[in-house]
């Protein structure tokens, strides 16, 4: 498998994960079907939305730079990032696997099984792609 097209598939879609997170902040989406439905209440569920789409959009960042769509930093980063993605994609896995909402677990796990293995195979996979502007 080419990383540099594992780092496109996954770029998009943490930018779908993305738009679903922006669209939960627009109260598109009622804060009980959010975060597994644990959250006790409308500003918890926002406050969790607001680090769930900072987060994603690093990750995203991160791996368009890996798919060398925009210029990245210091390889070293960029792997740690990736290291990190997959693990913490594990951990949301798991917590897909509990969540009291049916749709979170049948929509949501695969994506982010997905997203985590994407995660560690570009962060074992690190060194094989050249680095892009500047000579990093």
């Amino acid at each position: 498998m080419n990383p540099q097209n594992i780092a496109k598939v996954a770029t998009c879609t943490l930018g779908a994960v993305g738009a679903v997170h922006l669209v939960a902040l627009a109260g598109g989406i009622p804060f009980e079907y959010l975060g597994g439905g644990r959250y006790p209440d409308e500003a918890t569920a926002r406050i969790g939305e607001i680090g769930a789409l900072i987060t994603v959009s690093a990750f995203g960042w991160m791996t368009a730079a890996r798919a060398q769509w925009v210029s990245r930093p210091s390889p070293r980063i960029v792997r740690g990032f990736m290291w990190v993605m997959g693990g913490l994609f594990s951990l949301n896995t798991l917590g897909n696997l509990a969540a009291t909402t049916l749709a979170e677990t049948l929509i949501f796990t695969p994506i982010t099984l997905a997203l985590s293995a994407a995660g560690f195979y570009l962060a074992w996979r690190a060194d094989d792609v050249p680095t892009t502007v500047g000579g990093h």
